[in-house]
């Protein structure tokens, strides 16, 4: 239960956070024409000067990637693990594109940079883990702005090339670029990385409310969508956390245990709309899926601890 008591607040922050965008919908701040304006603004800008000063603060390099690489290969391990159980549950709702698409990035991108990583400071506030925090934060970025995005945007009728023409972006660059700068040492003056960390900092509450927002204007086109993103919500963020836990516990230390089961535990990243958006994809589902998945795991990730405890 110590779980519970320490995640519970920081959950319950993001819900009022999309909460507040549900509210600025209704009064007409933001309408259905103008919030199309935020998607490009948090991939373009807010999100690589979220990754950038990341890397940079937390000193991550070439080098420390590969210090932790026992670490960083069962997180990659873990996102494959989620690629196929999407890829299956797609099958299995016989979704097609863009629909399918964009089941299958939910099932494998979890919200590791707004919500595993807040969640993962209050966990390890004392005592060894927050080491790990940078490094998964570097992994879990190149992973989906790869690997991730060629899944997100591969398309049958198009090949690979689909996925692939989407690989070099603005978030990957500022990943590429700030391991590059710490790694060869170059120093960045203090306003221009006082200015980057301002303005990344402002990804998480700007992207939730986003969020929120959207969902006043989400239109379900089938019943059976409801039906696929509670799905998700019983398969990813219950089922696959408490195997990926049973199978790390086995070979890994506690504290890189909780690090994974955390990763696989969490809701949907909240930009997946913005991605949705950004690359055509079905926005609506994202929407609906990120707030479901965010709202329900104010009871899944204690709920996994609780499972896992056990074990």
């Amino acid at each position: 239960m110590e779980y519970f008591f320490t995640i519970l607040p920081k959950m319950g922050s993001f819900f009022l956070l999309m909460c507040i965008g549900v509210l600025i919908a209704k009064i007409g701040v933001v309408t259905k024409e103008n919030i199309t304006l935020f998607p490009p603004f948090i991939i373009k800008v807010l999100m690589p000067c979220l990754t950038f000063s990341l890397m940079y603060e937390n000193g991550t390099t070439f080098a420390s990637l590969g210090q932790y690489g026992l670490v960083a290969a069962c997180q990659v391990g873990v996102y494959l693990f989620m690629m196929a159980l999407g890829w299956l549950s797609a099958k299995a709702w016989r979704m097609e594109y863009p629909l399918s698409n964009m089941h299958r990035a939910c099932h494998m991108a979890g919200n590791y940079g707004f919500i595993g990583i807040p969640l993962l400071m209050v966990l390890f506030s004392e005592g060894p883990g927050q080491e790990y925090i940078p490094i998964c934060a570097a992994v879990d970025t190149l992973f989906m702005w790869t690997v991730g995005i060629v899944f997100f945007t591969y398309t049958k009728e198009k090949g690979i090339s689909s996925g692939l023409k989407n690989l070099l972006n603005p978030v990957l660059v500022s990943i590429l670029l700030g391991l590059i700068m710490v790694s060869l040492d170059i120093p960045l003056p203090g306003f221009i990385r006082d200015t980057l960390t301002s303005v990344g900092d402002c990804s998480t509450p700007l992207a939730l409310i986003y969020l929120g927002a959207s969902l006043c204007f989400i239109k379900l086109k089938a019943p059976g969508m409801l039906k696929a993103i509670f799905s998700l919500v019983g398969v990813r963020m219950v089922l696959a956390p408490v195997l990926v836990y049973l199978a790390a516990s086995r070979f890994l230390s506690e504290t890189e245990t909780v690090l994974l089961t955390v990763i696989a535990a969490t809701p949907v990243m909240s930009s997946a709309a913005s991605v949705a958006h950004q690359y055509r994809l079905d926005e609506d589902y994202a929407s609906a899926a990120i707030f479901v998945t965010t709202v329900a795991s104010l009871v899944t990730v204690p709920l996994v601890f609780f499972l896992t405890s056990f074990f």
